[in-house]
């Protein structure tokens, strides 16, 4: 899990670079559309998983949640971590 939280942080710090780098930007290709629409779905999702990470990070969308550690809810995390790796 914690492998997990450095990548989403990492990604979202990459993230906070983009407003600066415009003028360098190339325009964007199918695969790059491709790719920042699956790496949005999976930080929606992943975050849903744990709203005490999405708030210590910043994303305050589920603020009003907490981790469901239920043996369903673990089930269910553990589910969307082996279906949707993420391989640094």
């Amino acid at each position: 899990m914690k492998a997990n939280r450095r990548w989403v942080i990492a990604a979202f710090g990459a993230s906070a670079l983009a407003p600066f780098t415009p003028a360098f930007a190339q325009e964007s290709t199918r695969a790059d559309r491709a790719f920042e629409a699956l790496a949005a779905r999976w930080l929606d999702r992943s975050m849903r998983f744990s709203p005490v990470s999405a708030t210590g990070i910043g994303d305050h969308r589920f603020d009003d949640r907490v981790d469901d550690v239920s043996p369903a809810g673990r089930a269910a995390s553990l589910r969307f971590y082996a279906r949707n790796p993420c391989r640094a």
